[in-house]
């Protein structure tokens, strides 16, 4: 699940909850960029820096493990949802394997991360 919990459209700086499926789903294909393939010029895919991924990767880890839930801002859902596509992209039919996600869901969840932050532009 997907829920904005502050938003200035302005200054561009909305946070977003996130929890669920959607979580461990951004948890696998975060940890699957980062160490299950090479990926050439990876702060570009990111978006962001290799250490601030990893960073997030951390905390998103801890969150998916207890079951909770995570504010984020829209830039940080942003990388998620490129992490989402790359995943799928690279790993193929071994993608429901290594992430326990079907892709048609994987691909779901990513165009609902693209939308809510979509949105957040308008």
């Amino acid at each position: 699940m997907i829920t904005r919990v502050i938003g200035d459209r302005q200054g561009g700086r909305s946070e977003f909850e996130v929890s669920g499926d959607i979580l461990r789903l951004t948890d696998n294909c975060l940890n699957e960029v980062l160490n299950g393939f090479h990926i050439p010029a990876l702060p570009a895919l990111l978006g962001a820096s290799v250490e601030h991924a990893e960073a997030l990767l951390d905390r998103i880890h801890r969150c998916a493990d207890t079951a909770g839930l995570i504010v984020l801002p829209s830039s940080d859902l942003a990388l998620l949802a490129r992490c989402i596509q790359r995943s799928v992209a690279e790993l193929g039919p071994e993608f429901s394997i290594r992430t326990g996600f079907k892709v048609e869901k994987a691909n779901s969840y990513e165009a609902e991360i693209s939308r809510k932050i979509g949105r957040e532009a308008e």
